[in-house]
């Protein structure tokens, strides 16, 4: 497999989604170009690391993440037990920032996934402050973030992720950009082809088993957002 591996909500199988233990999973054991991670704005406007808008799924705490300040958040834990029991409960809730200095210290980019749709300017701003418009990549299915986005900063690396390909194919025209996010449930060749054959550099979305990310890859996926990225790894070096 020649392609970019993308860890989803950073190594989500490893470790609690959106938690630096994710994104450090990603970074040392499953070695990913790049990390995915959802992004919410507290009450008080701090930009944090966590899918839901609220807090119950993976979390020990309750409400919208809108709705509370990030002195509420801070305390809470993120260990998703659930899913993980008590191995992870040394892990909150991160901000965006600290996700982004995790990963640049360590060489590698950030998809940072913007949920809501009125925070552009608000991420876009933070990565402009930390001059990181090279290194990261602001994706969402708003429309209104990635104009927001582009309007705060012409330099920025947007993505649309596309659960509408022909939508979403327009809007990374318009913008203009050159990456664009697709649904592994609804993509196929023809979906592909249409991306590239416009210069697009398309992704696909959440793609764990390897025989269809083979598939993906020869009909000209060029990355793959995966849970797996270690599995993915060992496939592409011949150890699966």
């Amino acid at each position: 497999m020649t392609v970019q591996l993308i860890a989803h909500r950073g190594c989500s199988s490893l470790a609690p989604e959106n938690t630096l233990a994710a994104v450090e999973a990603a970074l040392q054991l499953a070695e990913v170009d790049f990390v995915e991670v959802d992004v919410h704005r507290s009450r008080d406007g701090v930009l944090v690391a966590i899918h839901d808008r609220d807090l119950q799924r993976t979390t020990n705490g309750h409400g919208l993440v809108s709705e509370l300040d990030f002195a509420d958040l801070k305390p809470l834990h993120a260990g998703y037990p659930a899913k993980f029991q008590d191995r992870f409960l040394d892990q909150g809730i991160p901000t965006l920032e600290e996700v982004l200095e995790f990963a640049e210290k360590r060489g590698a980019g950030v998809m940072v996934e913007v949920k809501p749709a009125g925070i552009g300017a608000d991420v876009a701003e933070l990565l402009c402050r930390r001059k990181a418009w090279e290194h990261h990549f602001i994706a969402s299915e708003h429309a209104q973030v990635l104009e927001d986005a582009r309007r705060y900063c012409s330099k920025l690396r947007l993505m649309p992720v596309a659960e509408r390909p022909q939508e979403g194919i327009r809007l990374a025209l318009q913008l203009p950009t050159f990456w664009i996010a697709f649904d592994n449930e609804i993509t196929d060749r023809e979906t592909l082809q249409a991306a590239i054959q416009e210069g697009l550099i398309p992704w696909v979305w959440t793609v764990n088993d390897i025989s269809r990310a083979k598939q993906l890859i020869a009909w000209g996926a060029k990355g793959l957002i995966t849970d797996v990225p270690q599995e993915l790894n060992r496939a592409e070096k011949g150890k699966a």
